[in-house]
């Protein structure tokens, strides 16, 4: 998946079971994590990782990829539900989101 879908999925109600059960998100882990690969952009291919997995390293290698910790999922969700109360378009929220991350993060 890349951040918009991500983006896309955390803004629609309803559950999410199923998207992250496709995705191979871990549903028990403690803590999950966005990790992108590549450079950040809306089209970065980005996976939800576990700190079990991870040991929340910044830099994580996964079948030969590399993967960077972008940030914890719990902040991306906040400012999801801040965009979608505010009614931005799912696009203007994760530009939000990558800009958080590059500025402020």
């Amino acid at each position: 998946m890349n951040l918009l879908e991500l983006i896309n999925q955390l803004a629609e109600p309803g559950p999410r079971d199923a998207f992250f059960l496709h995705h191979g998100v871990a549903f028990t882990s403690e803590h999950l994590s966005v990790y992108m690969r590549g450079e950040p952009s809306l089209e970065a291919e980005v996976a939800l990782l576990g700190v079990e997995e991870t040991d929340e390293q910044m830099d994580y290698h996964k079948d030969g990829a590399h993967w960077v910790n972008f940030l914890p999922l719990y902040m991306v969700e906040e400012m999801v539900e801040g965009g979608v109360a505010a009614h931005k378009r799912p696009v203007d929220i994760a530009t939000r989101v990558l800009e958080y991350a590059r500025d402020d993060a």
